[in-house]
């Protein structure tokens, strides 16, 4: 009888079919390794999507960040330009031999990454390209965080598709972030 009473989430949860001790803040990466938390805002009317990208080290100190405006149709097409975009920074800031550990809270596209799901059809030429510049990577990983754990990320995506975020914002936090 006391059975009928559990949540879905309790029953999901004792069934193993969610983690037991999920972590909801950001977490440090292990020391020597830089954590990058990636998120995407889309704009349906515009087809437009806001990306961030947020660098940080074992401190917790920021190292370097961007957004940027990208073309996107739907959610996975902006969270899968955001994943493009920080290959390509990464590689335009010569961090390919460093240890990174990325994060998304899109669980789509970490699956489609880790080959455990096909890419959509929209995506697909983007994928083909991660995919070629994930070879560029040999000390990366893509994890999938949940959302609260990627607030830093979904603040910067967000206040960039608003047009309220400063182009010094990354600098601006870093040096906040050092006080």
């Amino acid at each position: 009888m006391a059975a009928l009473c559990l949540s879905s989430q309790q029953i999901a949860s004792s069934s193993g079919l969610i983690p037991q001790h999920r972590h909801t803040s950001w977490q440090p990466p292990k020391q020597g390794t830089i954590k990058i938390n990636m998120d995407a805002a889309f704009v349906s009317p515009n087809h437009t999507g806001a990306i961030a990208s947020i660098f940080r080290d074992h401190t917790g100190k920021m190292l370097d960040g961007f957004t940027l405006t990208v073309p996107a149709f739907t959610a996975t097409e902006a969270e899968t330009q955001a994943l493009l975009q920080t290959l390509k920074h990464l590689i335009h800031q010569q961090q390919t031999d460093s240890h990174l550990q990325l994060e998304s809270d899109s669980l789509i596209l970490v699956d489609i990454v880790n080959s455990s799901r096909l890419p959509p059809w929209s995506c697909r030429a983007l994928f083909a390209e991660i995919d070629s510049l994930l070879l560029c990577f040999p000390h990366l990983s893509l994890h999938h965080c949940p959302r609260e754990s990627n607030a830093l990320a979904d603040w910067a995506c967000k206040a960039h598709g608003r047009g309220l975020l400063p182009l010094n914002w990354a600098l601006k936090l870093r040096v906040q972030c050092m006080i």
